[in-house]
C-alpha cells in the first residue's frame, strides 16, 4: 500500500513519489502495488501469481498516478506433487 489511509491523503498529496523497478513478487493475490495518493512508477518487475485465487493488480485510488511499463506476470500452477499431499494422498 503506498500512499497512506483515506484521511492522511491530504498530507500525502503530492509528497509521495515511488519507483518500483526489477523486483519480484511471488504469491501475489492482488494490490501489487496499490496506490491510494501519490505518482508510482513500476517498470521491469516480475509477478508471479498463483493459479487460483488471484484478484487483480495494479490497484489505483482517488488522486494518484501510476505508470506500469515492461511488467511480466507469470501464472504458477500446482505441480501434481502439491496436489497429491494437499489432498492427502502420495
Amino acid at each position: 500500500m503506498i500512499g497512506n489511509s483515506d484521511s492522511a491523503g491530504a498530507a500525502d498529496r503530492d509528497k509521495v513519489r515511488v519507483t518500483l523497478h526489477h523486483n519480484l513478487f511471488e504469491n501475489v493475490i492482488e494490490r501489487a502495488p496499490r496506490v491510494r495518493f501519490g505518482k508510482v512508477h513500476a517498470y521491469d518487475n516480475h509477478l508471479v501469481v498463483p493459479a487460483s485465487g488471484y484478484a487483480y493488480s495494479l490497484g489505483v485510488g482517488q488522486e494518484s498516478r501510476l505508470v506500469a511499463e515492461k511488467n511480466a506476470f507469470t501464472c504458477r500452477r500446482a505441480s501434481a506433487s502439491a496436489s497429491a499431499s494437499a489432498s492427502g494422498r502420495s
